[in-house]
This record gives structure tokens, sequence and C-alpha cells, in this order.
């Protein structure tokens, strides 16, 4: 199954995004390179297309161009991994926790003040807890 992301086609390649942005930016190779800790040569190869932007490297990358990592990253694994791609939306579609669920547990952590949260210190807090269970069940 393809996703909307990988059914989608982007105009260009992510050498030919990188080069357009690079071009764009107060940059050049060896500066970028400097700021990315990487080769000139590495950079040059990856803004030809000859070689692929590490994964790794995206963010560091995206940083110095002042464009969004996220949608470079999509990019990487769009061109370089598309199964990969599909394989992890297929699997994200399902939330591992709902908005509601998470918010849960956004209360009980600022409850406990960013301390260790240990359930059940003590018998009332497991009856609480229990009580809480059942109006979720009656709901």
């Amino acid at each position: 199954m393809k996703s909307a992301a990988t059914n989608t086609k982007r105009k260009l390649t992510v050498a030919q995004y990188l080069d357009a942005q690079l071009n764009a930016s107060d940059l050049n190779q060896s500066q970028l390179a400097e700021i990315m800790g990487i080769n000139q040569n590495m950079v040059s190869f990856i803004v030809r297309g000859k070689s692929k932007l590490p994964l790794e490297r995206v963010r560091a990358m995206a940083d110095a161009l002042k464009i969004d990592a996220k949608d470079l990253f999509m990019r990487c694994l769009e061109e370089y991994m598309p199964h990969l791609l599909e394989e992890m939306e297929a699997m994200i579609e399902q939330p591992l926790i709902t908005d509601a669920e998470s918010n849960l547990i956004k209360q009980i952590r600022e409850a406990n003040a960013g301390h260790n949260f240990e359930f059940f210190n003590n018998p009332r807090q497991k009856e609480a807890f229990d009580a809480f269970l059942e109006t979720l069940k009656a709901s």
C-alpha cells in the first residue's frame, strides 16, 4: 500500500533540492562542509547527486541551510528508501496511544513535578486509580 507521501513524486531530486538551497543561502560548499563537520568533497558529491546525503547528517544539513529537517528527511527516505518509508508509514498509521492517552500521561507527569513516577506507592493511590478506571468503563 502506497501512502500519500510515497505517491507524491517530487519535482526535484534530493541533490537538486540541496543544490538550489545551497545556492539560495549565504554559504559556499566549503562553509557548509565545515558547519556539518564533513569533507567539502562529500558536500560536492551530495549536491551533484554522486552520493546520498547520510540520514544521520540530515539535521546538520537542514540546520546549516535553514530548511525544514523533517521535510529533508522525508525527501531522502522517498528517494533513497521508498519501500522503508512505505513500511514506516503503514505502521505509523496506527497510533501507539491516542491524544487523550497522551494528555493523561502529560497530566500525570505534571502532577508529579518531574519526579520519576512509581505507580501505587501506597494503597490509597491504587484505590484512587481503580476508581478512575471504573469511571472510564461507565462512559
